[in-house]
């Protein structure tokens, strides 16, 4: 998906879900945690598509987006393949 496209989506959208891997590196969670920062303060609902085991975390008070993540309304979902 072009980046453009992406963008005009987001912008459309009110609920945002965020899928990370069962076992996500510390890249995954400071991107995810970036991500869903940015997304609220543009007042959108953004949630995750799996809560994440608390031990997965390393620091919770880092990841306050992550740990602290409100149940979805809708979904919507955003995908990168490798």
């Amino acid at each position: 998906m072009e980046t453009q496209k992406a963008t005009e989506l987001l912008e459309k959208s009110e609920h945002i879900a965020i899928a990370l891997p069962s076992q996500p590196t510390l890249d995954h969670l400071a991107s995810a945690e970036v991500l869903a920062q940015i997304l609220t303060a543009r007042h959108k609902y953004v949630g995750f598509l799996a809560p994440l085991p608390k031990e997965v975390l390393p620091r919770p008070d880092f990841f306050k987006q992550i740990s602290e993540a409100r149940p979805l309304l809708r979904e919507f979902i955003i995908s990168k393949s490798e």
